[in-house]
């Protein structure tokens, strides 16, 4: 949780200071499109931080942390997922071929 807390407010700094710098497009810089930017750049940009704060690289300590958060604690909610009801309409508005 707080790992995506971090990423938001970095996010919204490098979005208002890309903001603040530019006049040209600023209308175009949409949130939606600076968060595809952003998802992007993201793995970039840790990895610049991790290597300026001089922590090392620790396969043992990834693979942990992978193998813990790749299980999904939300698996036995009666609830569909955040997209279900979404993906479902749009698979019955779709034409078929």
């Amino acid at each position: 949780m707080y790992v995506a807390m971090l990423t938001l407010i970095v996010s919204q700094r490098l979005l208002n200071h890309i903001r603040s710098i530019t006049t040209a497009n600023i209308a175009r810089i949409t949130n939606l499109r600076w968060s595809e930017v952003f998802y992007t750049v993201a793995p970039i940009i840790m990895e610049r931080v991790i290597r300026e704060i001089g922590v090392e690289e620790d396969p043992l300590s990834l693979m942990v942390y992978l193998l813990t958060e790749s299980v999904d604690p939300n698996v036995t909610r009666k609830k569909p997922r955040l997209m279900s009801d979404w993906i479902e309409n749009s698979q019955e508005i779709a034409p078929n071929n």
